[in-house]
């Protein structure tokens, strides 16, 4: 796998299982980033409204121990962090937030990547879209 340039801002990397939408139940790593503009009252994830100090990141696939690191993250850190959680044993990569379109860079760089490993294909769960959706628009910290 290709080594992208750069840094995120991160909030947490860990494996889990899809737990909302037609794919309940398949096994995903989630990488959520820090930030949002919305602000939705309905968001399940207010602690990733603002860019994160430190990321959390799973040490090994389904242990739930994490380690701390200091934000930003370098790309090439998170795509190790990625494999050491077995990224190809996946259905599932999940770009998640916060609002992971804040960081474009970051997710045109890490998209590929990840499609690349995982074993079927890799989301982007667009915060805005989702909002914008039930008439939520961006709004100021």
């Amino acid at each position: 796998m290709a080594e992208p340039a750069g840094t995120a801002n991160l909030v947490e990397v860990f494996s889990s299982v899809q737990g909302e939408g037609p794919h309940v139940g398949e096994t995903t790593l989630f990488v959520r980033f820090g930030e949002c503009d919305l602000r939705c009252a309905w968001c399940d994830s207010p602690g990733t409204w603002k860019p994160a100090k430190r990321c959390r990141i799973e040490i090994a696939r389904g242990t739930g121990k994490r380690v701390a690191v200091p934000n930003p993250v370098a790309l090439s850190a998170l795509l190790g962090a990625c494999e050491r959680l077995e990224l190809g044993a996946h259905r599932f990569a999940s770009l998640t937030g916060g609002e992971p379109l804040l960081q474009p860079e970051a997710v045109a760089a890490l998209a590929p990547a990840l499609r690349a490993a995982a074993r079927a294909r890799s989301s982007i769960r667009s915060t805005s879209a989702s909002c914008a959706s039930r008439g939520a628009r961006p709004r100021s910290s």
